[in-house]
């Protein structure tokens, strides 16, 4: 069932091909019936698509569509808010409070950005890539000017990125991960009792191998990682201690938003570094990505004896069997075969809204949204000091309404299928449980 969200992805990215390939194949199947190209057996003449199409075909019917359709809208939405919100809203938010601190002293500068990155790193869905760019940008501008020197600049626009780094790590993991982490719900969602967690579990707290901790620590996503860090009860200053290799990455980012700077006050050899720039933190940021998924398999590989000998979270695992009762009622009411047309329809066109808003902003996102970066203007054309002038019009607009009337049909439906359940026993709310670390 995990499957169904690559199944989703897949038919979000290619269902526009299947028509084509189904056409295709029929029309292949036709030829060969005239006696035209490959003779067919006995068992293929009454076929309509070709054997490999009628194999795919019927594979493809018997796939949970309920659950695939649902995923879809839920990836589509979450491609949006990373390519509208996340991306393009909080690059001008940070635009414009660049513009905002150019008067002011470099210390207080620093002070306030110190704070929106905290605020920026408190946002699950936000990377901490656009709070780096921003101390190169806005930290340099006025670094170069009030130190006299851009080298110095960038120095301390490290300084504090890597600062804040530090810092939202302490927030993500003493409040964010503290409290969560007495909740057994929560518990139950970053699922403790996994394989996967639990090899991270082994990998953080046994000694030594530093390695493997840094490529967790680092090569995770900002937010889950530390806030799942504080849930498994890790002890702080190691945890930082591995973390400090991310000035590596931090620099470079910090260094595409001073080439950012450069280049858009006419510096030409500051563009081809910007992008230099740029790539190098891609690179280190991917490579620590990897290194992330490749110090888990090797702990899953070599260390599968000790991570298995983990004890189960008892609170998780009862909660975990409540959970799949009430899953199991669901998908019994949910079944796609079962399901009136009119419940169908819901879904079905929920995510056909969503799949037509994610190809407009996919393949047409110029004209969707208005260039915007840390070295913009919000004051002048084509944003005009209105950030909604960032989405254009009609396309922009068209996208947003789709989404919004595909998550409302959405919402409906999961409102219909929840009042098709029967009632049975379900996990307990919120409740607080005792964790050891």
């Amino acid at each position: 069932r995990n499957s169904d969200w690559l199944k989703a992805l897949l038919v979000l990215s290619a269902c526009i091909f299947f028509p084509a390939f189904l056409a295709a194949s029929f029309v292949n199947q036709f030829v060969r019936k005239m006696g035209l190209g490959k003779t067919l057996d006995e068992s293929d003449q009454n076929l309509h698509l070709t054997l490999f199409g009628s194999k795919l075909w019927t594979k493809i019917a018997n796939w949970d569509w309920t659950s695939i359709l649902a995923k879809g809208v839920i990836l589509g939405l979450i491609y949006f808010l990373m390519e509208a919100v996340v991306k393009r809203f909080t690059m001008l938010f940070l635009a414009w409070l660049n513009i905002q601190l150019a008067p002011m002293n470099i210390w207080v500068i620093s002070i306030i950005v110190f704070g929106v990155a905290q605020v920026l790193f408190a946002i699950p869905v936000v990377p901490g890539v656009p709070a780096y760019m921003a101390c190169g940008v806005i930290i340099g501008a006025a670094g170069e000017t009030q130190f006299g020197s851009f080298a110095l600049a960038m120095l301390w626009g490290c300084f504090v990125a890597l600062a804040s780094k530090l810092a939202a790590c302490i927030i993500q993991m003493k409040i964010f991960g503290g409290l969560l982490g007495s909740y057994t719900s929560v518990r139950a969602t970053v699922g403790v009792n996994s394989s996967v967690v639990k090899a991270i579990r082994f990998i953080l707290s046994r000694k030594g191998n530093f390695k493997s901790k840094v490529y967790i620590l680092v090569g995770g996503p900002d937010w889950p990682t530390s806030v799942l860090t504080g849930i498994l009860g890790q002890p702080l200053v190691p945890m930082l201690l591995g973390t400090l290799p991310v000035l590596i990455p931090i620099a470079f980012t910090v260094m595409t938003g001073g080439g950012m700077l450069k280049s858009a006050s006419g510096d030409d050899i500051w563009v081809g570094l910007s992008g230099l720039f740029t790539t190098l933190a891609a690179v280190s940021l991917g490579g620590c990505s990897v290194g992330f998924m490749l110090a888990v398999d090797e702990a899953l590989t070599q260390n599968k004896a000790e991570i298995e000998a983990i004890p189960d979270d008892e609170a998780v695992k009862e909660y975990d069997e409540k959970a799949a009762i009430v899953a199991d009622k669901y998908k019994e009411a949910s079944r796609w075969t079962d399901l009136p047309w009119f419940i169908k329809a819901y879904l079905v066109v929920a995510f056909v809204l969503i799949y037509c808003a994610t190809m407009l902003f996919g393949i047409d996102s110029p004209d969707c949204f208005e260039d915007a970066d840390l070295t913009t203007d919000y004051r002048l054309p084509p944003i005009n000091s209105n950030f909604a002038n960032l989405i254009k019009y009609p396309l922009g607009w068209v996208g947003v309404f789709l989404e919004i009337f595909g998550v409302a049909l959405y919402i409906i439906f999961k409102k219909v299928i929840s009042c098709r359940t029967s009632p049975g026993p379900v996990p307990a709310p919120l409740e607080t449980t005792q964790v050891t670390a």
